[in-house]
């Protein structure tokens, strides 16, 4: 019996390599970047109306008016959008860890 033997190995295209990673690259620098643009987005709209007293503000992207005097509902209000400005931004560094590992 005989046996046939491959000496060369054939190589990926490494334009089609190079064209994919670039592609990933360009794609994680945008959902990085947008993960940082939408939790500043949220940290200035939210937090500068909050320092100026400006609750009412708030009515306008809300689905349900914030109502005068609601403190209570205020506050947990303005600890959910703490919330979610901070998981925004921890979802960014998730992906940049996982980047960093991956390479």
């Amino acid at each position: 019996m005989s046996t046939a033997v491959l000496n060369h190995r054939i190589k990926a295209n490494s334009g089609a390599n190079h064209a994919s990673k670039a592609s990933a690259s360009f794609w994680f620098l945008l959902a990085v970047l947008g993960q940082f643009i939408f939790a500043i987005t949220i940290a200035s709209f939210y937090g500068l109306t909050a320092l100026r007293g400006g609750f009412m503000a708030w009515n306008q992207p809300l689905p349900q008016n914030t109502v005068a005097g609601n403190t209570i509902g205020e506050v947990v209000l303005a600890g959910l959008i703490l919330c979610a400005t901070l998981m925004s931004v921890a979802g960014a560094f998730h992906l940049i860890s996982r980047m960093t590992d991956a390479r």
